[in-house]
């Protein structure tokens, strides 16, 4: 059995770690793909009329004023058409059929642009968010606040998504959270929570919930559950010194490791 979870994520030097979060709502089965593909093709459609449309309005600019009023109704004709249908989670994406790799989702309340995350389609069904990665010491992860508020590193390797992704993903909808942990020797652990909810900045990102746990690495992350989020230039921990500086990187820490 593994020793305390969030010790072993600064360990890099033993232990891969890879952190995955699926949205666990009702995905539409049944016809829900074939309606899915079936829009995609109208939204092409769509697309193609609109530079029909934009090319029309073109070749219009120096028209009479009745050709202004057509173009004005060109216009609307072309704001009233649908975009192009943005999913909010890796587990819509895999809904598509797509493959495990680099995908945009669409979050809400975060951003209204939608941005890249890494879905891996083959564990425990697929759908799942990789939120943070540590496989070879690459990246630096003892880290400031802002970095963690907005996250670093690369999606093809060692990163963490950022905090503030992470508040809006898993306040937009429930949230399971996976725990994935291997050596070098090949011993592979996993811890599973069936609820995870980051609170926002305002609360300093707190770990408000995890759910209950399953698995076979431990449930070392419930030790840390309700607390703040603690960096090397934040300490929101229990402890007497920064635990974020004693074991040299952020976490939502209690007491550090002590219990």
């Amino acid at each position: 059995m593994l020793n305390e979870l969030s010790e072993k994520f600064n360990k890099v030097t033993n232990l891969e770690h890879n952190i995955k979060i699926y949205k666990a709502e009702q995905i539409r089965q049944g016809n829900f793909l074939e309606e899915l593909m079936s829009k995609i093709k109208e939204s092409i459609t769509e697309l193609i009329n609109q530079r029909t449309l934009l090319n029309e309005i073109v070749g219009k600019v120096n028209g009479s004023t009745t050709d202004r009023i057509c173009q004005s109704d060109l216009l609307n004709k072309l704001t009233s058409l649908d975009p192009i249908q943005i999913h909010s989670s890796c587990a819509e994406v895999s809904a598509m059929g797509c493959s495990s790799g680099i995908h945009q989702i669409l979050v809400p309340g975060y951003s209204k642009l939608p941005f890249f995350v890494s879905c891996d389609m083959m564990t425990q069904g697929g759908g799942w968010t990789t939120v943070l990665r540590r496989e070879d010491g690459s990246v630096d992860f003892f880290r400031f606040w802002n970095d963690y508020k907005m996250g670093f590193g690369s999606l093809t390797g060692e990163f963490f998504i950022g905090l503030d992704k992470l508040h809006y993903m898993t306040k937009a909808g429930n949230q399971e959270l996976l725990i994935e942990m291997e050596n070098f020797e090949g011993d592979e652990r996993h811890a599973k929570y069936d609820e995870f909810v980051v609170g926002s900045e305002e609360e300093d990102y707190k770990l408000i919930t995890v759910g209950k746990y399953s698995g076979d690495a431990g449930d070392d992350l419930r030790y840390h559950e309700g607390e703040k989020f603690s960096t090397r230039d934040r300490d929101n921990d229990r402890y007497g010194n920064n635990c974020a500086c004693v074991y040299k990187g952020a976490w939502w820490y209690h007491g550090c490791h002590n219990r």
